[in-house]
């Protein structure tokens, strides 16, 4: 295993980079700066697989890139099977217009279409925007059963100034609706910060449901401490341990080369990691979610 420090350049790390591909490099972990994903991933003289750790977009041109933290359809998928199991019917959702945000709302519409509900509308904002009144009157005039609001966590900025809004211009008193939150909603950061009145009652989904015990997790928390002798504090080293975690069942397979690694890879399902079950489908890491409630600031099962 080699490490390389790419603080000096993107440059400086695409020269290491192809002189570990010349010695038989099979995988790459990292960058951990998103702003360097697509640049490394370029660099590479044949798709050695390279498993980001938080990078939220993936370059679409470039085969065998992962991120722990990249699109993946298990929240939003979880949650368009949930809601038409509910009883919604028709769904509108207020969504930031990030690669992301988009991959979330056709994932939930794909799911919520195939139960037989209706994605009656998508209003897409700019990063930063402050003023909802347009979106929230659009989503009184269509009358939907449910918005979907699939929010960023990190900052939490966007849940009060979107779900508060739906507030003010006076959504509670002109209809009745549930509202939808994709895995944004249910990190500790969200449930911890947000106001509990922007929270509360929201359906959305978790890949660590309450009261499920989860030995790996257990398993990683203990090695952390017993190594570093402190708490955990962070999810973080948590990613690092699950990308070596899906390397090492590559590994065991055989696989060297990097596109039998790749194809190893790619055949990983029910992988029990420190942050979730999970399996690469289609080029993407995914978890396994479950719908839970909030309730004061709580994640409840629903089923």
């Amino acid at each position: 295993m080699r490490v390389i420090d790419s603080g000096r350049g993107l440059d400086e790390a695409r020269r290491a980079l192809a002189e570990l591909e010349a010695e038989g490099l099979s995988a790459i972990v990292g960058p951990l700066q998103e702003a360097a994903v697509a640049r490394v991933a370029e660099g590479r003289r044949r798709p050695v697989p390279m498993i980001a750790p938080a990078a939220r977009e993936l370059p679409e041109s470039q085969a065998g890139v992962y991120s722990l933290a990249g699109p993946d359809p298990g929240p939003a998928r979880a949650l368009g099977r949930a809601a038409w199991e509910e009883g919604i019917r028709r769904v509108v959702a207020i969504a930031p217009s990030t690669a992301y945000a988009r991959f979330e709302v056709e994932t939930f519409g794909e799911a919520f279409r195939m139960g037989g509900g209706v994605l009656a509308g998508a209003f897409y904002y700019p990063p930063g925007q402050v003023d909802f009144r347009a979106e929230v009157g659009e989503l009184i005039r269509i009358d939907p059963d449910a918005v979907l609001l699939p929010l960023p966590s990190l900052p939490a900025m966007d849940i009060p100034q979107v779900a508060g809004q739906v507030q003010h211009y006076g959504l509670d008193d002109s209809l009745s609706v549930e509202v939808l939150g994709t895995a944004g909603w249910s990190t500790p950061d969200v449930l911890r910060d947000v106001d509990v009145n922007f929270t509360e009652g929201v359906l959305t989904v978790t890949a660590r449901p309450p009261g499920r015990r989860e030995p790996a997790y257990e398993d990683f928390v203990r090695a952390y401490e017993t190594v570093h002798r402190k708490s955990l504090r962070s999810n973080v080293p948590a990613l690092g341990w699950d990308i070596m975690g899906l390397l090492l069942a590559a590994f065991r397979t055989g696989a060297r080369a990097p596109d039998d690694v790749r194809a190893a890879l790619e055949e990983i399902d029910g992988f029990e990691g420190a942050t979730g079950t999970l399996a690469v489908e289609n080029g993407l890491i995914t978890r396994v979610y479950e719908v839970v409630e909030i309730r004061d600031r709580e994640l409840v099962r629903v089923y």
